[in-house]
């Protein structure tokens, strides 16, 4: 029964990896096509740096609401 539990654990933690390696990397696809389409600015900065936080994605109309 232990191992069993240990097992499904496991196997709960590297189905949790997966489904973070595919969250990035479609967060990183619809990046890289709204920057394509014009839809969002590229960032200043660096994407490989990865500081744990969540990168914010400004749109052009929020550049434009701040001038005001």
């Amino acid at each position: 029964m232990l191992v069993a539990s240990v097992y499904m654990v496991f196997g709960m933690a590297l189905l949790t990896m997966a489904f973070n390696l595919i969250q990035e990397e479609m967060v990183g696809k619809f990046k890289w096509l709204g920057t394509k389409l014009g839809i969002v600015k590229k960032d200043d900065y660096d994407d490989d740096d990865d500081d744990g936080e969540p990168r914010s994605v400004q749109y052009f109309d929020q550049s434009r609401d701040k001038n005001k």
